[in-house]
């Protein structure tokens, strides 16, 4: 899977989840103090999310973070990150949402 696919994944995995909670791209951005266009664009797959505001948007779905990407499979991960090779030895470890200091 190359790396607009896993955008793509994760943007539809977050759409779904807000609508589920019945919310607008607005209310959802306003509440992580992002915008609406930031909101449309992740959805679209056209964003790359940092993982702070992969956090935020979770937190205010009412969702860990583990389950707001679950629908990302580790295996369908791009086999490079930042243009560096990852091999079967590198682990990516991400906090649960109740661990995080985020702000």
């Amino acid at each position: 899977m190359d790396e607009q696919e896993l955008l793509r994944k994760f943007g539809d995995g977050l759409k779904r989840a807000r609508k589920a909670k019945g919310m607008s791209q607005l209310t959802l951005g306003l509440e992580c103090d992002l915008s609406q266009t930031y909101i449309s664009e992740v959805e679209a797959g056209k964003r790359n999310v940092s993982l702070v505001n992969i956090y935020k948007l979770a937190k205010e779905l009412g969702l860990t973070v583990a389950q707001l990407v679950e629908g990302v499979e580790l295996s369908d991960a791009p086999s490079t990150l930042g243009g560096k090779a990852l091999d079967d030895d590198t682990v990516v470890l991400i906090p649960p949402a109740d661990e995080c200091e985020c702000q």
